[in-house]
């Protein structure tokens, strides 16, 4: 089966991990083609270097906003490569559905990687995938229930839940790197964090919240990784003066790093199918976020981690010391089932789903 994954770049995010993750998972049985939209310069190439060889990378080296030649670039490579599937993510949408029937016939599938509502693109692009979703000229995958819901309630139409898969871990790194950024402490535990710094993954209240236990007394250090998309937070988390805030930008492979910590921390106000949170739990660190998107899929509280109540800065501090209050059998007990519940969102699985329903697809 000849499969197109399209998705606009290979920058620093979930999707395009999952993207890379999922190609590569496909390509040791089918033929596998990645469609990126804009050139693989520095801001738009993060994980091409992560691809197999056994993978077609196509740049179209689209330009900003409506582009006639990009689009009869499109048209070109797919015409060329004759798939059987392609699979959109994001924005790649709308450049199939423009094009579906002047192609080959094949089976359209797009993945909803956020809430629905949200990543819908505007009115006009909303009627389209509304259009192409209840005629079921594209099927829809959603990736947990809080995403499904939204699609549902959106969209009215039909959709597959396939929840997100990572890639086992291969350390391609001397350890001696990540310890010079993390290092050991002989007391007290190390927390992590991996996302861009932005409004969306809601950072102020993680450091808050770690800068006033820090004030009671607390033995913790938060170290911070993710590409610095927001200088405006940044500079506030920074006015915290806080010395156990540790920010430390963007790094090639954040799994690395992982193996140093004890807790991973996420503060979003939105979330799909958190990557680097299927990360941290296949590595047996212990989550605390807060309750959004797919995390509620994940996370049982107090039996795999904990949830704040709610996005306040009480809820979410009440949430780090119900950590901080474990004794060792009880630290042990949830990590264990940490690593239990992280078999569940294998790549592997998630990909035989994927392959059950492009089999299923129609036109």
């Amino acid at each position: 089966m000849k499969i197109v994954e399209f998705i606009p770049q290979l920058s620093s995010g979930g999707a395009e991990r999952f993207v890379v993750d999922l190609a590569n998972e496909l390509s040791k049985q089918h033929t596998v083609y990645l469609l990126v939209s804009y050139p693989l310069d520095y801001n738009h190439n993060f994980y091409s270097s992560e691809l197999s060889s056994r993978i077609k990378i196509y740049s179209l080296n689209k330009k900003k906003g409506a582009n006639l030649i990009y689009l009869i670039r499109v048209y070109k490579v797919l015409r060329a490569i004759a798939p059987d599937v392609v699979h959109t993510h994001v924005e790649s949408f709308m450049h199939v559905a423009l094009l579906r029937w002047m192609l080959p016939k094949f089976v359209f599938v797009h993945t909803i990687h956020s809430d629905a509502l949200y990543e819908s693109g505007g009115k006009v692009k909303a009627f389209f995938k509304r259009l192409f979703f209840q005629k079921g000229w594209c099927k829809a995958v959603t990736i947990s229930r809080a995403s499904d819901n939204s699609f549902k309630d959106f969209y009215h139409a039909p959709s597959t839940l396939i929840y997100n898969g990572r890639a086992p871990f291969i350390e391609r790194e001397s350890p001696g790197d990540s310890l010079t950024l993390i290092p050991a402490k002989e007391s007290g535990y190390n927390f992590i964090s991996i996302g861009h710094i932005s409004k969306t993954k809601n950072h102020m209240l993680l450091c808050q919240a770690v800068s006033n236990l820090v004030k009671e007394g607390a033995q913790i250090d938060l170290y911070m990784f993710g590409r610095f998309a927001s200088a405006e937070i940044v500079d506030k988390i920074k006015s915290l003066e806080c010395p156990n805030i540790h920010l430390l930008g963007e790094v090639s492979n954040p799994r690395l790093y992982l193996g140093h910590a004890d807790v991973f921390c996420m503060s979003s106000i939105m979330e799909g199918m958190p990557i680097s949170l299927i990360e941290a739990m296949s590595c047996g660190l212990i989550p605390i976020c807060t309750p959004v998107g797919g995390i509620v899929d994940m996370i049982k509280d107090g039996y795999n981690g904990f949830l704040s109540d709610d996005l306040s800065l009480d809820s979410y501090a009440r949430a780090l010391r119900r950590f901080l209050n474990l004794n060792e059998e009880e630290r042990t007990k949830i990590k264990k089932n940490v690593i239990e519940s992280s078999y569940l969102y294998t790549i592997e699985h998630c990909a035989t789903q994927y392959v059950l329903l492009f089999c299923g697809g129609h036109r």
